[in-house]
């Protein structure tokens, strides 16, 4: 691992991914006749969790990278182009900075 990286944030992705492929396997491999059981349902329930989850912590992970760039000392507009997805970079870029 790199110095530096937050290795719980890799864990419970790896745990939202395991929860996600759980719920696929308990949905696809289910006799219709035991999906009206509180067991499926529970499951089922929790397994609805795991792509929320999981990108959220994917937000959280490309927050933290863009964070660690500005304490770089690079500029806002290099740490957003360096981070992929276009809701940071316009957020850095679209004039967000009011009041500074």
């Amino acid at each position: 691992m790199k110095p530096g990286r937050r290795e719980y944030l890799d864990w419970l992705r790896g745990v939202a991914v395991l929860i996600m492929i759980g719920s696929h396997t308990i949905d696809s491999w289910t006799v219709v006749a035991d999906r009206g059981r509180t067991a499926y349902r529970y499951a089922i329930s929790i397994g609805g969790f795991g792509a929320p989850v999981f990108l959220f912590l994917a937000g959280i992970a490309l927050m933290l990278a863009a964070g660690q760039r500005l304490r770089r000392g690079e500029s806002e507009s290099a740490a957003a182009a360096a981070v992929p997805g276009k809701s940071l970079a316009s957020h850095f870029s679209s004039g967000s900075r009011r009041g500074r």
